[in-house]
C-alpha cells in the first residue's frame, strides 16, 4: 500500500513538530511492508534523513493555514498516487477527496475562539476563524477515521459532530525517555527550581 504522511511541521518547534517526528520515527521501526511518501517543507527537507528504505519524501514547500496550501497541496499530493493519505492536523486542502485519515488533536479554536494571540484585524480573523470551521468539518466528515490523542478530544468531536463515534480511534501520544544529566540539574539549579515542582508546557 502506497500512504503518504503531510509531514511539513517535521522542523517545528511545539507540540505538532514533535509529534510528526515521534511518529515517523517508530513508523519505520515498525512497518516493512508499506511504502511511505512522506511530504516535507524546506526545514524538513534538510532535517528528515529517512533510516528505511520504504520512505521516500518529497518536497511541499507549502506554508500551512494560507490559501496557497488550499490551491496547490492537494495537487502535490495526487502527483504521488497514494492510497491513503495521513494528515497529522486539521488543515486539509478544502477540495481533496482522496481517502484520508486525520489527526485531531483538539477543538480550542472551536470552542474557545480569540483573538488575544492573532495578530489579524477583527475581519480577517473573522474570516480566517470562518475558514477554519470549514476545514476542520471538512476533515472531520470526510476522513475514513480520525484520531485523537484521548478520549476527551474524542467526546468533544462527538458533541459538535454528527458522526459515528467508531470512526473515531482514540490513540494516545507516547513519552520520549529522557535520561536524566548533570546538565538537567545544572538547569534547575540557575532556575532556582527545587523538587517537587510543575512543569506545564501548553499554551496558557
Amino acid at each position: 500500500m502506497r500512504l503518504g504522511i503531510d509531514a511539513r511541521f517535521y522542523s517545528e518547534a511545539g507540540g505538532l513538530g514533535r509529534y510528526t517526528q515521534e511518529l515517523l520515527k517508530e513508523l519505520e521501526k515498525q512497518d516493512t511492508s508499506n511504502f511511505y511518501i512522506v511530504f516535507v517543507n524546506q526545514d524538513g527537507w534538510k532535517d528528515y534523513q529517512p533510516q528505511n528504505p520504504k520512505f521516500q519524501k518529497v518536497l511541499a514547500d507549502v506554508k500551512w493555514y494560507t490559501l496557497t496550501e488550499q490551491l496547490k497541496m492537494g495537487g502535490i499530493i495526487k502527483k504521488q498516487k497514494i492510497d491513503l493519505m495521513h494528515f497529522l492536523h486539521w488543515n486539509i486542502p478544502f477540495l481533496y477527496r482522496q481517502p484520508f485519515i486525520v489527526t485531531i488533536h483538539d477543538l480550542i479554536l472551536l470552542k474557545y475562539p480569540s483573538r488575544q494571540a492573532s495578530t489579524l484585524g477583527p475581519v480577517k480573523y473573522w474570516i480566517k476563524n470562518l475558514g477554519y470551521k470549514l476545514i476542520l468539518r471538512h476533515a472531520i466528515l470526510n476522513a475514513k477515521k480520525i484520531l485523537t490523542p484521548s478520549h476527551f478530544v474524542k467526546k468533544d468531536i462527538l458533541e459538535n459532530f454528527q458522526i459515528n463515534s467508531e470512526k473515531i480511534i482514540v490513540t494516545y501520544e507516547g513519552i520520549t525517555n529522557f535520561s536524566q544529566t548533570n546538565q538537567n540539574s545544572e538547569l534547575l539549579h540557575q532556575l532556582n527550581i527545587t523538587k517537587p515542582y510543575f512543569l506545564y508546557v501548553g499554551v496558557s
